[in-house]
């Protein structure tokens, strides 16, 4: 597995859902504008959201190498601030940060820093204007590298270099931060997907501009196991935008083996192009102390495939449980539009 994560902002709009999902969140209030292709984007801008803010992903396998990309659009960043950092163990290895423009203070600069230790620099980029921004990087004290591709073309890169301010060689987290200099600034944030280089192509290195669209449940799938909370459509229990209302709406089971499948809507966006992979979420925790595992399957086809086992140990508040798929695991194909909206998803209980 190369993917590691991927967030288009279109059902984490609320503050309290962004602080559920990531780590390290810093600011009192988000902005939610509207993405640059659809949906919502997420962070600062101008009069809405904090002026300094972060958000850090769940921690991943780690790995040397991994690589981030991003839709972002910026003004007026403060003298010093990161912009994409790669964390190992809870400490910075490596950061590209964006500063005030020459040119115009209100544009900015991207540079790569270990450290205090600037390792390259980009071109000056038009404020308010949206760039896909690709960073991948190899953390390691001697036989580090690094590329940094903007709207698809190299801006810089090198090869044999310190990319590790940790010693670590390894990265398990991302952070995406801005620090601005005035209540108008922005620092807005889109489209992201964070991969490893191991594996196979075309999802182990960049995959160039992508756009990230969210699907919620819209009916019951083919098993319907699980018990509701209320009435009798399990996946009105499920298909909350935003945030999960917790204990409010629910499915319920104290069985093994139970499947609980929901249809979801289709895809709107989609313009015949690649699908790299999807991300399976599901909101959980023990109805009563103790330990229970569960997984995320997928139907088509009358077929249902499960996703890996995971445990699920807490009985006082909801975690997210997630499966990534680079194929269809039905026909073990690549995913087509098709496909995807043919596909059902759900959970299992294991034990």
């Amino acid at each position: 597995m190369t993917a590691l994560w991927a967030e288009g902002f279109e059902a984490t709009r609320t503050k309290a859902a962004i602080d559920r999902r990531y780590t390290n969140t810093v600011g009192a209030t988000y902005a939610f504008p509207a993405g640059a292709n659809f949906g919502t984007a997420f962070g600062k801008d101008g009069g809405t959201g904090a002026t300094d803010g972060s958000i850090r992903t769940p921690t991943f396998a780690a790995d040397d190498e991994i690589v981030v990309g991003l839709r972002f659009l910026g003004n007026e960043p403060q003298a010093v601030g990161p912009l994409i950092a790669f964390f190992d163990a809870g400490t910075e290895a490596l950061a590209l940060t964006w500063e005030p423009g020459v040119i115009d203070v209100k544009n900015f600069i991207l540079k790569l820093k270990r450290g205090a230790a600037v390792l390259n620099t980009s071109q000056e980029l038009n404020k308010d204007t949206y760039y896909f921004i690709e960073m991948k990087a190899k953390i390691d004290d001697t036989t580090g590298s690094y590329e940094l591709k903007i709207n698809e073309v190299t801006e810089f890169s090198d090869t044999g270099v310190d990319t590790d301010d940790t010693g670590n060689s390894n990265c398990d987290a991302i952070q995406f931060e801005w620090d601005l200099n005035s209540g108008t600034s922005r620092a807005i944030f889109d489209d992201i997907y964070i991969l490893n280089t191991l594996g196979s192509a075309p999802d182990n290195n960049f995959l160039g501009d992508s756009r990230i669209e969210g699907l919620l449940p819209d009916g019951d799938g083919n098993d319907s196991d699980w018990t509701p909370s209320s009435g009798v459509d399990n996946y009105l229990m499920v298909d909350e935008l935003d945030v999960s209302d917790d204990d409010t709406t629910y499915v319920t089971t104290s069985s093994s083996g139970q499947t609980d499948l929901y249809t979801f809507a289709n895809m709107q966006n989609a313009t015949g192009g690649t699908i790299f992979f999807i991300m399976v979420s599901a909101m959980m925790r023990l109805a009563a102390s103790g330990s229970r595992t569960m997984r995320i399957v997928t139907r088509n086809a009358s077929t249902t495939v499960n996703g890996g086992t995971q445990t699920v140990a807490n009985d006082s508040a909801y975690e997210e449980y997630i499966q990534i798929w680079e194929q269809d695991p039905v026909g073990a194909s690549a995913w087509t539009e098709t496909i995807l909206n043919a596909s059902e998803f759900g959970v299992d209980s294991v034990t």
